[in-house]
């Protein structure tokens, strides 16, 4: 609806003529995006300007007849990379497929390498999204407050979720729990909500929970990559009250259910908001907050190793570290662990990413990490657990991958590495052919190709040109599917890790399993049970890496269940492990 003044109007004017329209189709000629900033005429030495430049939310767009009231207008926004992001989802196997939620310009859906090209998923202003990390055929986009957008078709088409018009935040915080199929975000003052089986629930399962009272809007929420049904909850002050209080975090255990138990672990200065709470894969304790506020006398990065801590809702149970450094005095607005070293994280800034190496460090230096990138507000930041790829939603510049934390090659040349079945459990292996300052090598063992446990530390050679041979016997395992990777470690403490390798131990439970077919496999797999079995059974594959591809709960009144593998996967092997009434078992397969 442009309103065109080119100079004032010393008469009445009375009548006004609409000559573009926001909610027309974007290929027609009157189609101009809504929210207008700026008119800007193409300057003329004689005559009648004609020709106009009109900037909106939309971008830009050019009218070479803008003083009729017929005007016609076409877009201008080729190679224009203004887009304000909020939030972004990462596709679990799909390497270009991502969704992010823009400022007035609904969610945007990639789909090709390179990420120049998007379709809109879904319309109006786009906010926080996700894709289910176990079956990504289930996607969420939302709209402003507590409005979500669900699909059940890969992202193909979406159908309205509204839980309350008026509820949350405007652009309202929440997050969503693969595992349970969960999701929770910001409600009214002290209050969360809950959307229980979201995948197929009606809007009016949803429920509300009281945080605590003086909690405060809810400005973030962290699902636990750990535990489920446990959330880190951040809030803000309620500015609607003459003197607004603290902002806090809380963790809410037992989240799904009627009466889940809140713990308050920490409490900010007066009228300071936490912005993210960052947690480390396999380790609740460890937590990283971050505050959006401009402050020079307040840290904006805080660390705990207290996060798990039992307390009330009322008495602050863990106790925090400064972790400011020399970040300049600006807001936080998203904090990662890096998953191949805790030691390491990064933020997301008012000023780009910045990045520190030690975390541990009493004054952590802090560092710019936005090489590629303008100096522009970075919103979130997410990483694919398959790959480490890091994906940052700017606001102004649209979204941005990086490499930074995949697995650097290590500094010895290793030749070997490998886990077998042994009489007495896991024989890991390796053998260097030279070494180069090397420290000593850390075995590192996992049940899901992710969160990885340490069990043992063996010295290196230091420096050598000579093949050295190690190995380290694992006893503690039954059966199931175990990954093993090596951390090796530098004399000056820089620590890189070797690729994945993946065994198949025997159990018991390995029994509830007598056939698998056909294998090779195609888009389908048929389980063959020793017996039914009641409840949800969940099906994984996942490649030689360690890395999760295809994930899906079904259930069977009979021995036999069909699973259908829908996402495209690379020929080649990989591990299927099926999960039911407290059973687990095993099976290599090939796709061809």
């Amino acid at each position: 609806d442009a309103v065109r003044v080119q100079g004032p109007n010393t008469t009445s004017q009375t009548t006004w003529t609409q000559t573009t329209v926001w909610s027309a189709s974007k290929t027609a000629s009157n189609y101009v995006h809504a929210d207008h900033h700026a008119i800007v005429w193409v300057p003329v030495t004689s005559g009648t300007a004609t020709k106009a430049f009109f900037a909106s939310d939309g971008g830009i767009a050019y009218s070479a007849n803008a003083n009729s009231t017929a005007a016609t207008y076409g877009q201008r926004n080729n190679g224009l990379n203004i887009t304000q992001f909020y939030a972004l989802a990462l596709h679990p196997s799909d390497v270009n497929y991502f969704l992010a939620g823009a400022q007035d310009n609904g969610t945007q859906r990639y789909t090709q390498a390179g990420g120049q090209v998007t379709t809109e998923a879904t319309g109006g202003d786009g906010a926080f999204c996700f894709i289910d990390q176990n079956e990504p055929q289930f996607q969420f986009t939302a709209y402003i407050y507590a409005q979500y957008r669900r699909s059940t078709n890969s992202g193909t088409s979406f159908t309205t979720l509204n839980l309350s018009t008026t509820a949350g935040q405007f652009i309202n915080p929440t997050d969503y729990d693969s595992r349970s199929n969960t999701l929770y975000g910001g409600w009214t003052v002290d209050r969360f909500f809950r959307l229980p089986s979201a995948t197929t629930a009606a809007a009016t399962a949803v429920s509300n929970v009281l945080l605590a009272t003086g909690a405060g809007m809810v400005t973030h929420v962290t699902v636990s990559p750990n535990n489920q049904d446990r959330l880190f909850v951040g809030t803000e002050p309620d500015f609607s009250v003459a003197t607004p209080g603290p902002g806090h975090v809380y963790r809410v255990d037992n989240a799904a259910s009627a009466s889940p138990i809140v713990t308050l672990l920490y409490t900010a200065p007066a009228g300071m908001s936490v912005s993210s709470v960052a947690v480390e894969a396999g380790n609740d304790a460890h937590l990283l907050m971050t505050l959006s506020n401009y402050s020079a006398t307040e840290a904006k990065v805080l660390e705990t190793t207290e996060g798990t801590n039992t307390g009330s809702a009322t008495v602050a149970a863990a106790t925090w570290t400064k972790r400011q450094g020399d970040l300049p005095d600006m807001p936080v607005r998203w904090a990662v662990f890096d998953p191949t070293d805790n030691k390491r994280a990064l933020l997301a800034t008012e000023l780009g990413i910045w990045s520190t190496d030690d975390l541990t460090q009493p004054s952590p230096a802090w560092k710019p990490s936005s090489t590629g990138m303008a100096n522009v507000r970075v919103d979130m930041l997410r990483i694919r657990a398959s790959d480490q790829q890091l994906v940052a939603a700017t606001h102004g510049r649209g979204l941005f991958t990086s490499d930074i934390l995949k697995n650097q090659p290590m500094p010895v040349k290793l030749t070997s590495f490998t886990a077998q079945n042994s009489t007495a459990g896991v024989a890991v292996r390796w053998q260097t052919a030279m070494e180069k300052d090397a420290r000593h090598f850390e075995v590192e063992r996992s049940t899901r190709g992710e969160a990885f446990q340490h069990l043992t530390t063996i010295a290196a050679a230091g420096n050598s040109s000579t093949a050295h041979n190690y190995s380290y016997n694992d006893a503690s395992v039954s059966g199931g599917l175990y990954y093993y990777r090596l951390r090796q470690v530098d004399l000056d403490g820089t620590v890189v890790y070797s690729p994945t390798v993946a065994v198949t131990r025997q159990g018991s439970s390995a029994t509830m399993l007598t056939s698998v077919y056909p294998n090779p496999f195609g888009n389908e797999l048929n389980l063959e049970l020793r017996e039914p079995l009641t409840g949800d059974i969940v099906t994984t594959l996942t490649n030689l890496q360690g890395s999760v591809v295809f994930r899906a709960k079904g259930q069977s009144a009979t021995r036999l269940l069909t699973v259908p593998v829908p996402v495209p996967l690379a020929a080649g092997t990989y591990v299927l492990t099926v999960q039911a009434a407290g059973q687990r078992a095993t099976r290599r397969v090939i796709h061809r």
